[in-house]
């Protein structure tokens, strides 16, 4: 059956979902939690680690200068290790992305579930026990290339264990992960920050860690079986992706640096016309190493766009408003984590529910409900600066349960429409736009910050209240394409 005809039915029935299959989605939601966690518990963080390692010649003892943070120093004066330890996390997850779909048709995306894990934590006790800038750094590589490969095979796994109809029941599960991991970050972050000390956020990751270790022997029991694999690496397409990925990525944020604007133009103008390469090539060994034929299918390539607009809008959104209350309100960091806390608590109630709302009606309808819930909140958001603590985080849950109503049924519908066999390849693209939307989120808002000076919250969610709009673009795609085949049973 060809992929546009594989979109369920809105009409469709769900099935009931297994015992074992809910605790395998548990076993991969935790380490997707901690992955997502980790891209933004360090955020307030920021200024007592450029406190305790500065990379800046001129803030250092002449005699220090002589370590391996000294060294760097004079390499990267313009950069901050608290800049470079959340965009070097960023940035390693864009680069081991596209290595998803092939490690896991070669090597079986359990194995490869557990293995990232395990690389994971050892890069968290690195980051722990860092006794410089660069053992930081490298730490935080370390976490950045495990996790950019372990949240797209864990997905990959569950779409190839689980049936259309409980897609998004299960995807949901695991979406509440994704979606409270990143919302809860600065708020653990914060109270972590202000009561003991940054390395305990490193700390953090090892008991939810270990829980999910001992729950992985349930991943390979139950994997389904695949045909040997057999296919020859795509070095050349790798290269030109990550390369791609990683010179926009990070002119993306070195345009934040008005004195890094020529540099950050050229390097975003080379990326991209890179990645157009890679999408436009014909692999010589046969098989590309992400196919760009997926984009074909037009219920996938509505949430394609859909999870990327939602991730610019989640996570600029989550520096926006961090920086805001904590620049603009005097609120104390534990007070501002609670607001960001009341956003992943709407999230997580929201998703349970948008899971079985997709099954039932159809990821497209839900992801447009989704859109309008957060175009409406955006403009109340935006009339809000004088409001007090209570209506603040009652609108932050809002804002929450609307990201959870276009992020989870972007991902699910576009998952379903598409065969199991290609199901690695789905979510590695999924993912790459969900970090290069990110990537590009943060940019935004910290380019307008840099430029033009911290701006009030209702000129500050213009942006963010563009991207709501231009999300429901993608959602009445999804629609007509459920819709063409709204007949069809599975």
């Amino acid at each position: 059956m060809p992929d546009q005809e594989k979109t369920p039915s809105k009409n469709s029935v769900a099935c009931d979902i297994p015992p074992r299959l809910w605790l395998i989605a548990s076993v991969i939601g935790a380490g997707a939690f901690l992955a997502m966690m980790d891209s933004t518990v360090i955020n307030l963080a920021v200024g007592q680690i450029d406190s305790k390692f500065p990379l800046r010649s001129d803030a250092m003892p002449i005699d220090d200068r002589v370590g391996s943070s000294g060294l760097w120093s004079e390499l990267l004066p313009e950069l901050s290790p608290g800049t470079l330890t959340v965009s070097s996390y960023l940035l390693a997850m864009a680069v081991s992305l596209p290595l998803t779909g092939w490690l896991g048709n070669r090597f079986g995306n359990a194995r490869l579930w557990v293995i990232t894990l395990v690389t994971f934590l050892g890069g968290s006790i690195m980051c722990a026990v860092a006794p410089d800038a660069v053992a930081l750094i490298a730490g935080r590589i370390g976490q950045g290339l495990s996790a950019g490969i372990m949240i797209p095979a864990g997905q990959a796994l569950l779409g190839r264990m689980a049936g259309p109809r409980q897609l998004g029941r299960i995807m949901g599960s695991v979406g509440f992960a994704v979606a409270l991991g990143p919302a809860l970050g600065p708020a653990i972050g914060g109270w972590l920050v202000e009561t003991f000390s940054w390395r305990w956020i490193f700390w953090l990751n090892m008991p939810v860690g270990a829980l999910a270790l001992v729950g992985s022997f349930l991943l390979s029991a139950n994997e389904p079986k695949q045909a040997d694999y057999n296919a020859h690496f795509d070095a050349r397409g790798y290269l030109l992706l990550a390369t791609g990925l990683l010179l926009a990525l990070t002119g993306a944020i070195l345009v934040q640096e008005p004195s890094h604007m020529d540099l950050a133009a050229g390097m975003i103008a080379v990326g991209t016309v890179t990645l157009v390469c890679f999408f436009k090539r014909t692999p010589s060994c046969g098989r590309c190493l992400v196919d760009p034929s997926l984009m074909e299918v037009a219920c996938f390539r509505a949430g394609f766009f859909a999870s990327g607009l939602t991730a610019m809008n989640m996570y600029g959104g989550l520096l926006f408003l961090s920086v805001f209350f904590e620049t603009q309100t005097g609120l104390g960091l534990s007070q501002i984590g609670g607001l960001l806390f009341s956003m992943g608590t709407g999230a997580a109630l929201a998703l349970p529910v948008c899971g079985m709302l997709c099954d039932r009606f159809g990821a497209g309808a839900v992801l447009l409900s989704g859109s309008g819930l957060l175009l409406l909140n955006t403009v109340a958001l935006m009339f809000s600066e004088n409001g007090s603590f209570i209506m603040l985080a009652i609108l932050l849950a809002l804002r929450g349960a609307g990201l959870a109503l276009t992020q989870m049924p972007a991902v699910t519908g576009a998952y379903v429409s598409v065969d199991k066999g290609r199901m690695g390849d789905a979510a590695t693209l999924i993912n790459l736009v969900q970090r290069a939307g990110a990537c590009i989120g943060v940019a935004v808002i910290a380019t307008l910050t840099a430029w033009g000076g911290l701006p009030d919250m209702l000129s500050g969610l213009v942006f963010l209240l563009l991207l709501a709009v231009a999300m429901t673009l993608p959602a009445l795609q999804m629609m007509r394409a459920e819709n063409r085949v709204g007949s069809v049973r599975l």
